[in-house]
């Protein structure tokens, strides 16, 4: 598989990007858990999600990355040098941060 495309991240890689919602039983999201199975059953290139809102390249997995208004061409071949992802150094705000930046 080159490329997977899902709205929702696998559930590891949303608790890395939000680890204090490891026990928020408002995360207990059926398809991010499922979605952790499909993940171990495949080899993938990169898994694209965009239910988190905002652009970046989970930095412990840089496969997964999380769009919310980029667009990626897929097949580029510029993909795979990330020149058209959002930068590996970008760090993922926390839900706090995003909600202080809106208000």
């Amino acid at each position: 598989v080159d490329y997977v495309l899902t709205h929702t991240p696998p559930r590891h890689i949303g608790l890395e990007m939000f680890p204090r919602e490891r026990d928020d039983p408002h995360y207990a999201d059926p398809t991010a858990g499922k979605l952790d199975i499909v993940c171990r059953r495949i080899a993938f290139k990169r898994w694209f999600f965009g239910h988190m809102h905002f652009n970046c390249v989970i930095q412990s997995d840089p496969r997964f990355v999380a769009l919310f208004d980029k667009a990626v061409r897929l097949g580029d071949p510029k993909i795979e040098g990330e020149d058209m992802l959002p930068k590996r150094g970008e760090i993922c705000p926390t839900r706090a941060q995003r909600r202080s930046v809106m208000r």
